[in-house]
């Protein structure tokens, strides 16, 4: 989550990872949002990560 006054771009944050991690370990994208999807025990429920943000990944096919 971001910062109510943060300058923090998506390349800053995909640039922090140089140098830190395997590069196919690297996001490919980064997407800033006000609050995470969570059960009632607090945990992260990545479905609905997935419903929301699924597509963002998905490039058109050539056919």
């Amino acid at each position: 989550m971001k910062q109510e006054n943060s300058t923090l771009t998506e390349a800053e944050v995909i640039a922090y990872f140089d140098n830190k991690i395997a590069r196919w370990q690297t996001p490919d994208a980064v997407i800033f949002v006000a609050a995470l999807p969570v059960n009632g025990t607090g945990k992260i429920v990545k479905a609905e990560l997935r419903k929301q943000f699924g597509d963002v990944l998905l490039k058109d096919e050539v056919v």
